[in-house]
């Protein structure tokens, strides 16, 4: 689809959508967020959004979404919201996503859930080691060749709390389950024979500690979020596969240039040991392969590569039981509109990328890239990019997603 229809969906499509694009949002709003009208009839309200991205490495993506939210009452500009996505991608996954958080479930602690199934007829695995610099496929190839694919099928399931300690400072606790499935394996795969390689199940805990002071979730001018936890995935029989331990680290920080424009970086450490650190050692001690993709904390994700980590290099391609990233980015608005009662803030970003991964036994792989594009702001709730993006020694790659990269 063309740039300009994407465009179009991003002037019509609804504030309502920032929820599921910015799961870490703040308990209170910032003072300068959008506030629900006094006029609003109470009860749960209705929208449905057609979802349209696209990204090199998973091609175009199609869906649909719909979100149900209602006011929390006594508490004007904070909402409780549910969320239903269905996505297909050309070359790539067909998702189906449920989501449900509320600001107040408790006092002042907020709660969310998510449920997430994929079926992956393409996912990644390049080898042990990730092998980055060790294949004749450059570092940004979007869709592997098929000895670099298998047929991945997964549900995840999370549920996570936040609440206060003193002033920015809070907390968090956060429960994950993970099922995987591979109904049909690669040659590459099946002789690596890494720890899960026939799919395996993984039940995780996670506490953690918070430090926000963003002047706004979104689109973010000014502020420091820093974040600190330890988890631990115990083996269960059963239920849960594999032993394992790990500890998250990450920092951002917004620094103010002009109005408009802003200086943004960010900093990601993840580290997955085999075993716990208490009791004996046992056969189940190890970190699944399909583990080294992911990394942990109250801003979970999937990585590194893609449009959310390491732009330029394809998904998974830095994988490892330990990991690093790190992105700069300078974030500038040009235009600011008005139209249907709304700001459209339009402007530019360019940034850098870098990252790398350890697995035990092997050298450590890294990838880095450079990127550069458009940005659409809807009434400081809705964002979209537009962005290409290079790898160091590799070929160009484009995105259209929505959301911020951090």
């Amino acid at each position: 689809m063309r740039v300009a229809a994407l465009f179009l969906y991003a002037f019509v499509a609804l504030p309502a959508l920032a929820a599921e694009q910015n799961p870490e949002r703040t308990s209170e709003p910032p003072p300068d967020a959008p506030t629900i009208s006094a006029d609003v009839a109470p009860g749960w309200h209705f929208v449905g959004l057609p979802l349209v991205s696209y990204g090199s490495d998973v091609g175009l993506t199609l869906g649909g979404a719909l979100f149900f939210y209602r006011d929390v009452a006594h508490h004007p500009g904070l909402q409780q919201s549910s969320t239903l996505s269905l996505s297909w991608a050309s070359r790539g996954p067909r998702n189906l996503d449920l989501g449900w958080g509320t600001p107040r479930l408790l006092g002042p602690i907020e709660g969310r859930i998510h449920l997430h199934l994929s079926d992956d007829p393409r996912m990644p695995y390049w080898g042990e080691g990730a092998q980055l610099g060790g294949l004749s496929v450059p570092a940004g190839y979007g869709t592997p060749p098929p000895e670099y694919r298998y047929h991945d099928r997964r549900a995840f399931f999370a549920a996570i709390l936040r609440g206060p300690i003193l002033g920015s400072l809070g907390w968090h606790v956060r429960g994950r389950y993970l099922n995987v499935g591979v109904p049909e394996s690669s040659a590459l795969l099946i002789t690596s024979s890494p720890p899960g390689y026939r799919g395996g199940r993984v039940l995780l805990a996670e506490a953690g500690l918070l430090y926000d002071r963003r002047d706004r979730p979104m689109a973010t001018r000014e502020g420091l979020f820093l974040s600190a936890s330890g988890f631990a995935a115990p083996f269960v029989s059963g239920v849960s596969d594999f032993a394992f331990h790990g500890y998250n680290g990450t920092a951002r920080f917004y620094v103010p240039l002009w109005p408009g424009a802003a200086l943004a970086f960010r900093g990601l450490y993840d580290h997955k040991l085999a075993g716990l650190p208490w009791g004996n050692k046992s056969d189940h001690d190890a970190v699944p392969f399909f583990e080294r993709m992911l990394y942990e904390g109250y801003t979970y994700d999937e990585g590194l590569g893609s449009a959310s980590t390491i732009r330029g290099i394809a998904r998974y391609r830095v994988a490892g039981e330990r990991k690093l990233l790190g992105n700069a980015q300078l974030r500038v608005n040009l235009l600011t509109l008005h139209l249907a009662g709304k700001d459209q803030e339009i402007g530019v970003t360019g940034g850098v990328d870098a990252g790398r991964a350890w697995q035990p036994g092997y050298e450590h792989v890294d990838g880095a890239g450079v990127a550069a594009g458009l940005r659409l702001i809807w009434d400081r709730a809705v964002l979209l990019r537009v962005e290409m993006a290079r790898a160091r020694g590799g070929d160009q790659a484009l995105y259209v997603a929505f959301g911020e990269q951090f």
